[in-house]
């Protein structure tokens, strides 16, 4: 009995959900990383609400895992391709982090110039005993159980911590494009990840969850460069917008 599949889907650049004939209402939750929803859904689902008016769209930043079985979410964004389970997936896109620091951590404890050097820094990561997936765990690749860290459970906590200079801290690059009082260290040493866009086989059907996951799917495929650090040079000038939100004083990613 067939358990699970990958989905090849291939989206329009843009699609025209307003068009006559294209009538999507009811309820439509999407489960995702805080640092995806924050950074690239807000921005793209509030487009797809203004075409499609009668949809309500529920957005949830998640610091844990969602169960699609029992409909904790129609439509889940993953790091980790799913291998359980009667569900439908697909890759969205690959993206990298680097470590960052702020200027003023650089200039008080200096600038390290290898990985081995990081062992007289202190660092930002996950709270280790909270990781919701194993894609999560830069630890093990490179530092021992005993180095001196700022744990923070959310990709949102930890660029925060970063900026207040707290140490030096894994980050999305598309997180913290424009920043200005961050700044990117050891640019050779890359962590390379990928979102996985999911849905239960009972909902794959479903008019207005295929709607959203065909539109999420578009929208990656127009703006994937964002993901790549060295594409950063090139963004769509909509983009260096989204990547640039800030709440304030208060850093999100």
């Amino acid at each position: 009995m067939r358990r699970y599949r990958c989905i090849a889907r291939s989206c329009p650049a843009e699609r025209d959900l307003s068009r006559k004939g294209v009538d999507v209402s009811g309820t439509v939750r999407i489960a995702a990383p805080d640092g995806f929803a924050t950074f690239f859904l807000c921005s793209s689902l509030a487009k797809l609400k203004s075409q499609l008016p009668s949809l309500n769209i529920q957005l949830v930043p998640m610091s844990r895992s969602f169960s699609l079985s029992r409909r904790e979410a129609d439509i889940a964004v993953t790091i980790e391709r799913p291998s359980k389970g009667r569900v439908s997936f697909r890759r969205l896109v690959d993206y990298s982090l680097h470590f960052y620091a702020a200027r003023a951590y650089l200039k008080d404890r200096g600038r390290p110039s290898s990985v081995p050097d990081l062992a007289q820094h202190h660092l930002v990561t996950y709270v280790q005993d909270l990781l919701f997936a194993d894609q999560l765990n830069f630890v093990p690749e490179l530092f021992g159980p005993n180095h001196v860290r700022f744990e923070c459970s959310t990709a949102i906590g930890q660029i925060a911590a970063v900026r207040a200079g707290a140490g030096i801290g894994i980050l999305h690059d598309y997180a913290v494009f424009g920043e200005t009082d961050i700044e990117l260290v050891l640019p050779k040493q890359s962590f390379e990840r990928s979102y996985w866009l999911v849905t239960h086989d009972d909902l794959v059907g479903l008019n207005r969850v295929q709607v959203v996951s065909d539109f999420i799917g578009s929208e990656i495929s127009r703006r994937q460069a964002i993901f790549r650090a060295q594409a950063h040079a090139t963004v769509p000038s909509e983009d260096a917008g989204v990547l640039d939100y800030r709440m304030g004083a208060v850093a999100v990613l």
